[in-house]
């Protein structure tokens, strides 16, 4: 993503296909790029294996949005690539962390793997214990490792308080 304008929001229209009842139509994230451009940020539309057609609507509405296919970078790749924030669906293979689900807490952990402190916020406080205790409830290869690594550092932090984890954060992402 090398000459955008900094900093770039990256934006995954698409969701594993056991869910795309859940999925954002295509012309809501078409809006937000042009509205993410208009205000001079650099927009990069990511997708993954059999999702370029969702994302091809979004990149023709924002031609100055960079496409990046997440396929060949994984997870870790696409962390990479975020500055300043994240826009998808909360079924998709990358989801913003905010929400301790399977793949949202994939990303978080790997944000934070690249150095950002993050927060994953659950209304279910059963749920943040046991995060907390580093019992993940799903299982992700080298995850794991991931998540004890950035807790035991302080760089991934579980909570109950959304109202306090809004406060400590200079980003916030949502599930849309």
């Amino acid at each position: 993503l090398a000459g955008m304008p900094r900093p770039v929001v990256l934006l995954h229209p698409g969701t594993s296909s056991f869910a795309t009842f859940k999925r954002w139509p295509a012309e809501r994230f078409a809006t937000l790029a042009q509205r993410l451009v208009a205000r001079g940020l650099g927009v990069a539309v990511s997708f993954g294996p059999g999702e370029r057609e969702l994302a091809e609507p979004v990149l023709r509405a924002a031609p100055a949005a960079r496409a990046v296919d997440g396929s060949k970078l994984g997870l870790r790749g696409l962390a990479a690539h975020i500055d300043s924030g994240l826009a998808t669906g909360d079924t998709g293979y990358l989801q913003q962390f905010g929400h301790p689900r399977e793949v949202s807490a994939v990303t978080g952990a790997c944000l934070a793997d690249f150095g950002n402190n993050v927060i994953c916020v659950d209304s279910d406080a059963a749920k943040i214990e046991r995060m907390k205790a580093l019992e993940l409830p799903f299982f992700e290869p080298g995850l794991p490792e991931i998540v004890e690594r950035n807790f035991n550092e302080g760089r991934l932090h579980f909570s109950s308080d959304l109202a306090a984890a809004v406060r400590r954060c200079k980003v916030v992402f949502i599930t849309v």
